[in-house]
């Protein structure tokens, strides 16, 4: 009886063959690792954003239309006052609130910060860039007095972390 062997030849294409599989299906994985990463990222994010958002809108709906100042062009920084009662003869103001870009001495990240009162909350952490743009416009600019300040105002938000980037956008109605 004779047995019958692999030839060289038959043995250097069926590892051929098998080394392709292993490489196609090692890039598949790795491709599926980087975009779960990605997505992690942006989430992670995209839900900063939000809850900046939300937290700047909520207190914005309640100033009172004289005290709400911006700074820069597009305004990147915005301060305002909350009504907090009324007196005998007038409305009561809390103290100013401000929200603004900071940058932070010790790692060099742009990250959010609120201040009230002397008391400076970062709002957002990990990032390598923050953005924050204030547009304030009149509801009916044709019946608006001159000097009028804005009753709508529109924020837009941008989070970065190394390559990954995310714009949010919300619309604010003041509540004169």
């Amino acid at each position: 009886m004779q047995t019958r062997g692999m030839t060289l030849i038959e043995v250097i294409v069926s590892s051929a063959i098998i080394g392709t599989v292993l490489m196609a299906t090692t890039q598949v994985m790795l491709a599926s690792r980087d975009a779960l990463e990605v997505s992690a990222v942006e989430a992670d994010l995209a839900a900063q954003a939000i809850t900046i958002l939300d937290r700047i809108a909520n207190e914005l709906k309640d100033a009172r239309s004289t005290t709400v100042t911006t700074t820069g062009n597009p305004a990147t920084a915005i301060s305002f006052q909350k009504c907090d009662g009324f007196g005998t003869t007038s409305m009561l103001l809390t103290t100013p609130i401000s929200y603004t870009t900071y940058t932070d001495p010790t790692s060099g990240k742009i990250l959010c910060r609120r201040v009230q009162d002397g008391n400076a909350a970062d709002l957002c952490d990990s990032l390598s860039g923050f953005g924050l743009v204030f547009t304030g416009r009149i509801g009916d600019p044709a019946n608006a007095p001159p000097g009028s300040m804005p009753d709508v105002w529109e924020l837009q938000i941008q989070l970065s972390r190394n390559t990954y980037s995310v714009v949010r956008k919300t619309t604010v109605q003041m509540k004169f």
